[in-house]
């Protein structure tokens, strides 16, 4: 049987469920006075809790702003209510629903800087918006049981307080700031789709840039790479062995993490695009793709081998890269299914 698919499966279920059972709870009648607080040591550790009136956070000018105990208690009852089932009633990634997951769900209790968020618009390793977080749970994670959630803004920025007051980075450390996305140089006409992808090729599979073929699988083959070498005035080199396949790596979160292949696997934070939509829906849906894959690039992946790409290339090279990838995306939704199984074919024959 297979263990991973039925986990996955039962918490989508069990996540839906809630959703459409409990939709979303309904603040109740009196709150507490004071909001149950953990108390942390130095290293981010729970070593007791205290009654408040409010908390204190940081914004990203590390300026204070306080979240009163009213709305943290109605963020709690929420949490619960609609994501314990996954993860978990304090947060630390250990619901019901969580047993088999791959990828397990996000555990916001990990202490001090163990806390990772991966998918944002700031650079890895900084705390994500509060509209980032908003973002995640309209959007879902496509591939994973974190399903969308309507639900509404007001209840859903309680919520999110509340996840706050699980971690202590949150008391000493705001959200990083967004990175700035230039224009899109395609849009704006000053590069063609295929000259945005031919640049993206090769930084795609540069060595000299931190080859991206190095984790993902390559998309030439090795008489293609040499040509391409040859092209920008590099010395002849060997694509690594299987190079058509990623390499596993191990996150933070303790689990492997198998990079993407773009024409195969379901990208977490990327924006569909529907066949079945309106023309003008599809070209606001591929638009948004774009904006993601800047976004996902641009700041690299929190907790992965993923870094931020964001000021390490020319803005020029990392639309290159948006669109290469963008290509790749265009073969997984091809609706000829050969168009993928040729593709991949002569890579892996070398032909």
């Amino acid at each position: 049987m297979n263990y991973k698919f039925l986990g996955n499966s039962l918490a989508a279920l069990s996540a839906a469920c809630i959703g459409i059972v409990a939709c979303e709870p309904l603040p109740p009648l009196t709150t507490p006075d004071t909001f149950t607080m953990s108390k942390f040591d130095d290293e981010g550790n729970v070593t007791g809790a205290e009654e408040v009136k409010q908390v204190k956070f940081l914004d990203a000018d590390s300026k204070e702003f306080t979240v009163s105990a009213d709305v943290l208690n109605r963020g709690k009852l929420a949490f619960r209510t609609l994501c314990s089932s996954c993860h978990g009633k304090n947060g630390d990634g250990l619901g019901p629903s969580a047993a088999g997951l791959v990828p397990p769900p996000r555990n916001f209790a990990a202490p001090g800087q163990s806390l990772q968020f991966k998918f944002k618009s700031v650079p890895s390793g900084d705390l994500p918006t509060d509209d980032d977080l908003v973002r995640t749970v309209r959007a879902g994670l496509h591939g994973t049981a974190m399903l969308k959630w309507d639900v509404s803004e007001t209840r859903l920025r309680e919520i999110i307080q509340y996840i706050k007051t699980l971690n202590s980075r949150w008391g000493t450390e705001g959200p990083g700031k967004p990175i700035e996305m230039s224009p899109d140089p395609v849009a704006a006409k000053k590069l063609t789709r295929e000259d945005a992808i031919k640049i993206g090729r090769w930084q795609f599979h540069s060595k000299a840039r931190g080859n991206c073929a190095g984790c993902h699988p390559s998309y030439i083959t090795q008489s293609e790479y040499t040509q391409l070498l040859k092209d920008n005035g590099k010395d002849s080199d060997t694509l690594r062995e299987s190079a058509s396949w990623p390499i596993p790596t191990e996150s933070s979160y303790g689990v492997m993490i198998t990079p993407p292949d773009f024409t195969f696997h379901e990208l977490r934070s990327i924006t569909k695009v529907d066949p079945s939509a309106s023309a003008d829906e599809q070209t606001k849906q591929h638009a948004d793709r774009l904006t993601d894959l800047y976004r996902a690039i641009g700041t690299g992946i929190g907790g992965a081998a993923m870094p931020k790409w964001k000021d390490s290339l020319k803005e020029e090279e990392l639309w290159g890269l948006v669109y290469f990838v963008d290509s790749l995306i265009d073969i997984k939704w091809d609706p000829n299914p050969q168009k993928r199984a040729d593709f991949m074919k002569r890579l892996r024959s070398g032909n």
